[in-house]
């Protein structure tokens, strides 16, 4: 289990477990990532080894860091729907810049304070326009693939 206990979101976040047999060979690595936490939230993270040997050890480091905020000032969500059918999250993202912006929208979706599905999709939004994007959301929690239904946006660009 990974939570953030931060007052605001980190990310990217990455767990790294390296694999030992019982005369502690290294058998080789196995990495599971989101691209973010929101504060006060937690993730399951699940790492499966997949190395032929049979493991006895292993060792696990996680790195994150600290966001600055979810969203840079110049954009907005305007609205946003969840669709647990696919599952994905449309919605529209208005760009409030006279310049046309670059930005990888992240949503990451929770389930009672616990992240269950991520995803992200890129655009560069032209000038004081409003994108319509789908993210495709991939299920990050093992054992239950029910969506949450508490959606954070988090970006990178658009500074």
């Amino acid at each position: 289990m990974i939570g953030n206990d931060g007052a605001v979101a980190s990310r990217p976040n990455e767990i790294v477990v390296g694999w030992y047999d019982a005369d502690d060979h290294y058998l080789g690595r196995s990495v599971a990532s989101v691209p973010s936490l929101a504060a006060g939230m937690s993730w399951f993270a699940v790492v499966e080894h997949r190395e032929a040997f049979e493991v006895a050890e292993f060792e696990a480091t996680v790195r994150g860091q600290q966001a600055d905020s979810a969203l840079p000032e110049v954009v907005t969500i305007e609205e946003y729907t969840l669709d647990e059918a696919r599952p994905g999250v449309t919605g529209l993202c208005a760009n409030t810049r006279e310049t046309s912006v670059p930005l990888t929208l992240t949503a990451s979706v929770y389930r009672s304070s616990w992240l269950s599905h991520t995803g992200s999709a890129s655009a560069t939004i032209p000038a004081a326009t409003t994108w319509r994007f789908l993210i495709r959301l991939e299920n990050v929690d093992g054992e239950d693939a029910s969506l949450g239904d508490d959606v954070r946006f988090f970006a990178r660009g658009g500074e």
